[in-house]
Parts: C-alpha cells; sequence; structure tokens
C-alpha cells in the first residue's frame, strides 16, 4: 500500500501537498485500494483545522493516522485540541488500525512523556 500524507507549509514549505483536500483529490484520481491517506492531525490542524470535518470527509480513503497535539507538534494532551472527541470520533467510525504518536515532547525525559 501507498500512502499519501500532506504536510505542514510552516514546517515543510517546499513540500508538494500541504492541504488534505489536495491529497485526497489525488487518492480519488488513482481510485485504487493500494493507494491511502496518511491523517496526520499535527499537519491537518494548523494546514486546514475543522480536524473532525476533515477526518468524516477524508475518511473513505484514510489508512493511517498520526497524532500529535498542537500548538508546537507536541504529546497529546499538552495544548489546544479535544482530544477525547477527536478519539471518541476516530472510535466512533469504526478505526481499527494503527493510530501513531508522531510528536516532540514538551519537557525531556520522563516528565515529557505524560
Amino acid at each position: 500500500m501507498l500512502c499519501v500524507e500532506t504536510v505542514s507549509a510552516l514546517r515543510f514549505g517546499t513540500m508538494l501537498l500541504n492541504h488534505i483536500d489536495e491529497a485526497y483529490a489525488v487518492v480519488a484520481a488513482v481510485d485504487s485500494p493500494a493507494v491511502r491517506l496518511v491523517f496526520d492531525i499535527g499537519h491537518v490542524a494548523p494546514m486546514d483545522g475543522e480536524v473532525l470535518n476533515n477526518l468524516r470527509a477524508c475518511w473513505d480513503k484514510t489508512a493511517i493516522i498520526q497524532v500529535a497535539d498542537m500548538p508546537g507538534r507536541l504529546e497529546l494532551g499538552s495544548g489546544e485540541l479535544n482530544w477525547v472527541n477527536i478519539l471518541r470520533t476516530i472510535k466512533g467510525l469504526g478505526y481499527t488500525g494503527l493510530i501513531e504518536l508522531e510528536h516532540e515532547v514538551s519537557h525531556p525525559g520522563i516528565a515529557g512523556r505524560n
């Protein structure tokens, strides 16, 4: 399986796909079950906002979910995203796949592990 991921232009300004609707359009145009999305909340939130609406809109093409809180792409619970609602929505959509923790830590050592 090939997974397409958007990345934040705020962090990686020279990448091809910065918005989730652009990546969704690419995956939809390929129209193959072997090509899917990585829905990286840490990139979608700062670029497109509306995490839950975007997740629902892209759900039929999403294979992997990556998580990081905002601002700062830090561990869950360190920022302003509502993880109870996000995780409840993911579960409600029937997702049983991998949720990747792809974030920095707010404090060095054990203190940054929440």
